[in-house]
């Protein structure tokens, strides 16, 4: 970047151009001292009162003002890039496992679009995941005395549950799953079983908000884009 080469032909590092008789490093030093004696002040160090008498004629050299420019043109850059990560990132999601991408919106976004596509009231199937898998990937319950191997937004187990299911069906395998596609495919494949058999008794989490295990899914149905 210019912003690195920069801050060392001005001295912000040892090395290289820094210092040497004759280079632009060396004129960009004169011409800031330059400056300092004009204003009365050094970058950085001194202060306003720092009053130096001498008086100094020479002009600012071009170059400086040409590398002022792209030093702060860089400073911009950079500092939009850093500003593009942050608004990638969801500001409120703290769910633990998941992979970059997986938020919290974008989970519920695809539970919302895949349950529209199925008849499947939206809304309670984004409770059931908020009930489920939203704090952590793999659930923090304990099964057997170890924790439980249940994974995804809606909390697959592959102990004996609906994860084994998934994984035959699918080929996949829930504890590497935890990137934004795999877990679409989670999703549309839970909905697909929810629409089949018209019940969401197999997650515990209905029980903690007292939902019935037949709410939003009258005239649902199977689409099957899970094997697309």
């Amino acid at each position: 970047m210019y912003i690195d080469g920069y801050k060392k032909l001005r001295g912000f590092s040892t090395g290289g151009l820094a210092g040497e008789s004759g280079s632009p490093a060396e004129m960009f030093r004169k011409n800031e001292e330059r400056r300092a004696r004009k204003t009365g002040m050094v970058r950085g160090l001194g202060s306003p009162n720092d009053v130096v008498e001498e008086e100094i004629n020479e002009p600012i050299s071009p170059v400086q003002d040409y590398f002022d420019m792209l030093y702060k043109g860089n400073l911009e850059y950079e500092g939009g890039l850093k500003e593009v990560e942050v608004e990638e990132q969801d500001d409120s999601y703290k769910g633990v496992g998941y992979a970059r991408g997986a938020t919290q919106s974008a989970i519920e976004n695809i539970i919302r679009e895949e349950s529209i596509s199925r008849g499947i009231d939206p809304d309670i199937a984004i409770k059931v995941y908020r009930a489920e898998g939203l704090n952590s990937y793999q659930s923090k319950e304990k099964y057997n005395g170890k924790r439980e191997r249940s994974y995804g937004p809606f909390q697959l187990f592959i102990d004996g549950g609906l994860g084994n299911d998934y994984q035959k069906e699918t080929g996949g395998d829930l504890t590497q799953e935890n990137n934004i596609q795999d877990i679409t495919r989670q999703i549309q494949w839970s909905l697909d079983y929810v629409a089949k058999t018209k019940s969401w008794s197999p997650w515990k989490g209905i029980k903690k908000i007292n939902m019935d295990k037949n709410e939003g899914l009258s005239g649902s149905k199977a689409i099957g884009n899970w094997k697309d």
